[in-house]
């Protein structure tokens, strides 16, 4: 028996995003094939979760108390708070075979690392998203532009400084200067904006000690191996993993649906949170330059429409019966909702890495429109069982809804162009051999 404790950070049900249903669904996967999994998070600073032993759909949660000092920036870029409560008790009381990081961050971070290191455990951290090496946490330059995610002390520093709203005639020389003797947790803003090389460098060095004591690095998309390569990860400490629906039966796509015929509406589906980096605005961008006379519906699935940017979107659309309101579904009854649409969208302006929405759709039966990016682009091939569009592109997207809507024969091409996607067990499968390479090394060390 392997026993692994998963450090994912935040989890279901108290956080519903695609890493969250990624190591929930690894977790089922693993119960099943002699492995005992135990996912391990810390109370967050409101108390939402209960600290103790929990169960979540036949999964053990365990809630320790709330990470310490998380709070500085010294912690937050360093990836290093004061104390980590309970993961020391943690592992002595479950002794597990492998630490399976699900995130970098002050959350899951260099102290859990250094312990279970002391404790003998192997290290596995999968990069889930952009943001797990950039001080942005979005892979993206200044905000706007994607980033290629080389670690580099001026680059990052500047796009730090652009972000903070520093003009571009200023970057270059406090980038120069260094802080002017400000302390790196300074709350002035002329100290931020002094210190951000000093943060800059206390990233960088968190990342330095992260690949020297992470045992493998698992990515789902080529683009992140290549990325971990350039900031320095050991070719032998890779190993690709890509992603799986978190389905056990048959694909919804076997079964009978409701799809596209002439003069019915397309139904377009977004599943996903209601972030600006999922290009949400795109997608409602180009359905409203759409005549009206054209047949078209959205749905939208997922969280976040009551934050900032989901309220402004919903403001857009009021009153346009193009657009449905959002709803957030369990995994299992999204699948089943998602048979009924005809095709998804996945308009995101940044690096995805799997992404498990891709999989989703694919497994209901739906050709994804999606960004010309990352994992995006690397699951959906143009013109077999989706279309892509250059991302940020709302002409573009608009261009390739209307050739859906008008001509139910493409659709019906995308659709015989899906193959079913991997399943969570295969992952499972794969990280259990993983798991089993890293126990073997460990005997053969000790």
């Amino acid at each position: 028996m392997i026993t692994v404790i998963h450090l994912p950070v935040s989890y279901l049900p108290w956080t519903v995003g695609g890493k969250e249903i990624f190591t929930h669904s690894l977790a089922k996967a693993q119960a099943s094939q002699v492995i005992e999994p135990t996912i391990a998070i810390h109370q967050d600073r409101n108390g939402t979760q209960s600290i103790g032993t929990h169960q979540y759909e036949g999964i053990p949660v365990e809630v320790m108390p709330s990470l310490m000092g998380t709070t500085t920036r010294r912690a937050v870029y360093g990836c290093l708070p004061d104390a980590a409560p309970g993961f020391e008790q943690l592992l002595q009381q479950k002794h597990p075979n492998i630490v399976h990081f699900q995130d970098f961050s002050v959350g899951a971070n260099l102290l859990h690392m250094r312990a279970a290191k002391a404790a003998g455990c192997g290290i596995v951290l999968t990069y889930h998203s952009p943001g797990q090496v950039c001080t942005q946490r979005s892979l993206l330059y200044r905000g706007q532009s994607v980033c290629d995610g080389r670690l580099d002390e001026q680059r990052c520093t500047r796009c730090r400084l652009g972000v903070l709203g520093v003009p571009e005639w200023l970057v270059s020389g406090i980038g120069r200067i260094g802080s002017l003797g400000f302390p790196v947790d300074t709350k002035n803003r002329l100290g931020r904006a002094m210190t951000v090389r000093a943060t800059v460098q206390l990233f960088q060095q968190a990342w330095e000690e992260c690949i020297s004591l992470v045992d493998r690095f698992t990515v789902h998309a080529d683009w992140c191996a290549e990325l971990l390569l350039t900031n320095g990860v050991p070719p032998e400490k890779l190993v690709m993993v890509r992603s799986g629906w978190h389905g056990t039966a048959a694909p919804v796509a076997d079964q009978e649906g409701s799809r596209q015929s002439h003069g019915e509406p397309l139904r377009v589906a977004f599943v996903g949170r209601a972030d600006p980096v999922k290009g949400l605005h795109v997608l409602i961008d180009a359905v409203r330059s759409l005549p009206q006379s054209l047949p078209i519906e959205v749905g939208f699935f997922g969280p976040y429409w009551s934050e900032a940017y989901g309220v402004g979107l919903a403001r857009q659309v009021r009153g346009d019966g193009r657009f449905q309101t959002p709803e957030q579904l369990a995994p299992t009854d999204l699948m089943q909702r998602l048979a009924a649409y005809d095709v998804c969208v996945v308009p995101s302006l940044w690096l995805e890495t799997g992404p498990l929405v891709v999989l989703e759709a694919f497994a209901a039966g739906l050709p994804v429109v999606g960004s010309r990016l990352g994992g995006i682009a690397e699951l959906v091939s143009d013109g077999q069982d989706g279309l892509l569009f250059e991302p940020g592109n709302a002409a573009e997207l608009a261009t390739c809804l209307r050739h859906l809507a008008d001509e139910p024969a493409l659709l019906e091409r995308l659709r015989s162009g899906i193959r079913q996607p991997r399943t969570m067990a295969d992952v499972a499968r794969e990280m259990a051999d993983l798991y089993r390479e890293l126990i073997d090394e460990g005997t053969q060390t000790a």
